[in-house]
């Protein structure tokens, strides 16, 4: 119908913005370094099982298997990490919605998005990409049982959320709305969901103890916390979370949220 390919005329300008911000980016990926983030990020990589980590922000642990001392492939792996979760989450959330626009096409809607928001700045595997790739998956895999109502990808979803308990402690505040997500739409219908995902979680929780980093030292690094509290809030004072909450709201929350609105 002509509905139909006007959303799928839309979808087709994704997909061109897609490539065009990519070719942008890909090709000065190899270019800059950014020494006061970029040198810190990459400092723990190479010697990530001594170190501590003053807020137990383990992200270089968790992703040293994707490291490589190139640092122009590095950043391709970071962004190939980063684009494959978000176009896996805009494709099958599409799916389950039934949106009136191409899922594959909506997928690179994602992807443009990622190029637009990192860019070629501080595009290292950090706390902050790592755990957007972790939070993708783990609503990926969501929408997967919610597609298919198979039980299995739940244990997943769950998994990568164990995971995130270890990427940052202030960072596990997403799992917040996930956990009030699951609670509003299967505490009374299906608990079974529920359960699954906290498996899940608690099979992710021995995972990273048991190859990734001992629980002892994990314990251990908490020492380093009154010492980092010191200078935190002088890092990122109240105004910071208030003035990046607004942002997340209104450039991220708003717009999606019309946009969705608008192809359902």
């Amino acid at each position: 119908t002509l509905k139909h390919n006007y959303f799928n005329g839309i979808g087709f300008l994704f997909l061109f913005g897609a490539f065009f911000m990519g070719y942008l980016v890909y090709s000065n990926l190899d270019k800059g370094f950014i020494f006061n983030d970029e040198a810190f990020y990459l400092f723990f990589y190479r010697d990530h099982q001594s170190l501590p980590t003053v807020d137990a922000t383990n992200f270089f642990r968790i992703f040293n298997v994707f490291f490589s001392e190139n640092l122009y492939v590095f950043r391709i792996i970071t962004y190939g990490l980063l684009n494959l979760s978000t176009f896996a989450l805009y494709f099958f959330a599409s799916k389950y919605y039934k949106l009136k626009l191409n899922a594959i096409l909506l997928g690179f809607l994602g992807i443009a998005f990622n190029f637009i928001t990192w860019g070629i700045s501080n595009i290292v595997l950090h706390q902050y990409i790592g755990n957007t790739i972790l939070v993708n998956f783990s609503l990926t895999f969501i929408s997967i049982y919610l597609l298919y109502r198979k039980l299995f990808p739940l244990l997943i979803s769950g998994f990568f959320l164990g995971l995130v308990l270890f990427n940052g402690i202030p960072h596990t505040i997403v799992i917040i709305p996930f956990s009030l997500f699951l609670l509003f739409n299967f505490w009374k219908s299906s608990k079974k969901t529920i359960l699954y995902v906290v498996a899940g979680g608690i099979l992710g929780i021995i995972f990273y103890f048991s190859f990734i980093e001992s629980f002892s030292h994990f314990i251990s690094q908490f020492e380093w916390i009154k010492f980092y509290q010191q200078f935190h809030t002088k890092q990122h004072p109240k105004r910071f979370f208030f003035y990046w909450i607004l942002q997340v709201v209104g450039f991220v929350l708003l717009p999606s949220g019309i946009l969705i609105g608008y192809i359902h």
